[in-house]
This record gives structure tokens, C-alpha cells and sequence, in this order.
């Protein structure tokens, strides 16, 4: 996001500038006025970055001049600027999650940090603001809701006129297929998409084969083909693993539904890239996905095998509504921009930090 974000905040608020600060290795970003600062640090030592984003990098942000310090998540110990921080994730607030005890201690600790004491706390849904002010009710005056932003030069329905045989070439994938994007997180609850997915007909997943996109999570890859080998449909199964970027709007363009089955998300931003590039969504029905889609998607309890296979018979089979659901997602989706995005943190940071 960070990426996205500097890009268009250069050109809404080009009087401002920015360090950022990353691993070694981490690709520069070639925009005028954003300078890359590599910490001698890789981004796969946990211990290291920890060190490095609590002791180095706030030191060396003000030695550089800068004026403000924007992070994800934490609020650094040693902290000589003021800080706006982003809440993107709760998912530790709920031990069924399974996010590991000391990631979730760590991430306990530090959200209650940055609610007592960051300037500015920047989450992405009302859902998660209602939560943080739950948490912590003096954070509502230095909270801002910030909805996420998508690029729509990226995600959009309009595929190249090659796009479909490229798909066929390099992930050896046809149209129609039900699409999952994300890593196998428990409290993804993939296990239960199987389940809903295994109650339609043979020739159902003969013609929409479960094309699940994501990467393995503490052994959950091997859990989930074994799941899929116990209840038959294995053979309906399709594994790439996590793809490059340029192929997850496509990917998108050419399912015939993509699914979401979390018990819990901040957001859920694979659903607005979706609706963007229209792709019906089934969703599980929690407060976040009616926020985000504003209805626009079919919900259902996945917690219900019946209601769910028949949520993605629905899907796949009512014409009618898949179209109106294609038609107004892609509607939707277009109140979200990283333009907007970037116009509204930056103005708040601009405001609530008092440098202009």
C-alpha cells in the first residue's frame, strides 16, 4: 500500500516529501520527492526489523529533518516525532484466530500503545474504528477512518483481448473458475469453504474448479489437501501458490465468483479488487463485507455447509443477479481510489500533526 500511497500523495501535496525507510533489498521507489533509506537489516529477520523499526529508524528520521513519522501497526519506542499509525488488522484480539502467542502479545501490546499514545490513528472501516474506540474510548478524537484504495488502472472489467489464452499459458487456468486470494490463515476459514464447495455436483466443480491463490500458513497447505482429499475433490482443486502481481486482476476478470469466507477482517480488500474488475463475490455475512460492498454481493454464514453451497450455486447459476452483481460492484468499487486514499491521510496527518 505504502507504494501506492507515496505515489499519489507526491502528486495531491507535491510541497511535502518523504524518507521511507525499508529492508535491505526492498526495490527504491522512482518518484521525485520520496527517497528510499535501506536499514542494513532483511525482511525475514523478525528480530532485527523489530530492533531496527523501534530504535534505529526514529533516530534517523530526525536526524534526516523529517518532521513526522507514519507507520503500520506500532508505535515505536524511542519516538522523538510525532506519529500517525495504521491499524490494518485485529485479528489478534481473537485467540480462535490462531495468530500465535507471541505475535499476539506483541501486537496486544502494541495497539494499546498506539491507541494511548500516537497522534493520529489511521484504520480503514468503521467496523475497525468502532472496535479501536471499544478498546480504548480516548482514541476517538485522534482516529481516522480511512476506507482502502485500489488502483482502477489495475482493476478494472475491460480484459486484453490476449488475456484469457495468457491465463491458459502461464497458470494453465480457463475461465469459470471460483476464486480464492489470500494466505491460508485459520481464521480465513478455508476449511469451510471446502466443505460448501464439496456439497455441489461433480459437474459443478467439473465446470468451476476452486482455484485457491495464497501462500502456506504453519503447515495449513498440507491441512487443506488433506481436507480436500477426505471429502473427494481433490482432483477439483487448483494450487499456484501466490502469483505475481500482474496476474491477480486477471485472475479476477475471469472467475466466476470470488469468495471470501473470514470470520473477521479489518476490510477485506480482495473484495473490492474483485467488484472492481467484475467478479461476483460471495461473502461471509459479517458487518465488514456489508460496509465494504454496501450489499453488493451475496452473504452467507459459512459456518451453515447448506446455506453456503447454496450461496455458490447462486452464484454460478442465477443469471440475472449475476449480472446486477457484476454491474453494481464495479459501481462500488469505484468510490475507493488511492487518490482518495492518499488525499485523506495526508490531509490528516497535515492537520492533526501541525506541519504544513
Amino acid at each position: 500500500m505504502f507504494r501506492e500511497l507515496l505515489v499519489y500523495a507526491r502528486q495531491e501535496f507535491p510541497q511535502v516529501e518523504w524518507d521511507l525507510f525499508a529492508p535491505r533489498g526492498y526495490e527504491a521507489i522512482q518518484v521525485d520527492g520520496v527517497c528510499t533509506q535501506l536499514v542494513n537489516v532483511d525482511s525475514g529477520n523478525l528480530a532485527a526489523r523489530l530492533a531496527a523499526d523501534h530504535f534505529y529508524v526514529p533516530e534517523a528520521a530526525r536526524r534526516r529533518g523529517c518532521r513526522a513519522l507514519i507507520t503500520v501497526g506500532f508505535l515505536p519506542r524511542i519516538c522523538p516525532l510525532p506519529a500517525a499509525v495504521h491499524v490494518l488488522t485485529l485479528h489478534h484480539l481473537d485467540k480462535t484466530n490462531q495468530t500465535g502467542r507471541l505475535r499476539s502479545e506483541y501486537r496486544r501490546r502494541e495497539i494499546n500503545r498506539v491507541l494511548a499514545k500516537a497522534e493520529l490513528v489511521i484504520t480503514n472501516s468503521c467496523v475497525a474504528a468502532n472496535e479501536l474506540m471499544t478498546l480504548q474510548p480516548s482514541v476517538t478524537n485522534r482516529l481516522l477512518v480511512s476506507h482502502e484504495g485500489i488502483d482502477h488502472e489495475v482493476f478494472h472489467p475491460v480484459a486484453p483481448t490476449d488475456e484469457v489464452e495468457r491465463l491458459k499459458e502461464g497458470l494453465s487456468l480457463s475461465p469459470n473458475y471460483i476464486l480464492w486470494v489470500s494466505n491460508f490463515y485459520p481464521y480465513k476459514q478455508l476449511n469451510l469453504l471446502l466443505e460448501a464447495y464439496a456439497g455441489l455436483t461433480e459437474t459443478e466443480r467439473e465446470a468451476h474448479p476452486l482455484v485457491l491463490v495464497g501462500g502456506d500458513w504453519q503447515g495449513s497447505r498440507s491441512r487443506t489437501e488433506e481436507l480436500a482429499a477426505s471429502l473427494g475433490i481433490s482432483r477439483n482443486l487448483r494450487f499456484p501458490g501466490w502469483v505475481a502481481e500482474e496476474w491477480i486482476a486477471p485472475l479476477y476478470r475471469h472467475a466466476a465468483i470470488h469468495v471470501l469466507a473470514s470470520r473477521s477482517e479489518t476490510f477485506g480488500r480482495s473484495v473490492l479488487e474483485a467488484m472492481a474488475c467484475g467478479a461476483p463475490c460471495v461473502v461471509n455475512d459479517i458487518p465488514i463485507m456489508r460496509e465494504v460492498t454496501a450489499g453488493n454481493a451475496i452473504f452467507t454464514d459459512f459456518t451453515d455447509r447448506e446455506a453456503s453451497t447454496a450461496a455458490l450455486r447462486q452464484a454460478l447459476i442465477e443469471t440475472a443477479m449475476i449480472a446486477e452483481l457484476r454491474r453494481n460492484g464495479i459501481e462500488r468499487a469505484r468510490h475507493f481510489s488511492m487518490r482518495k486514499l492518499a488525499r485523506e491521510r495526508v490531509a490528516a496527518v497535515l492537520e492533526r500533526l501541525s506541519w504544513r
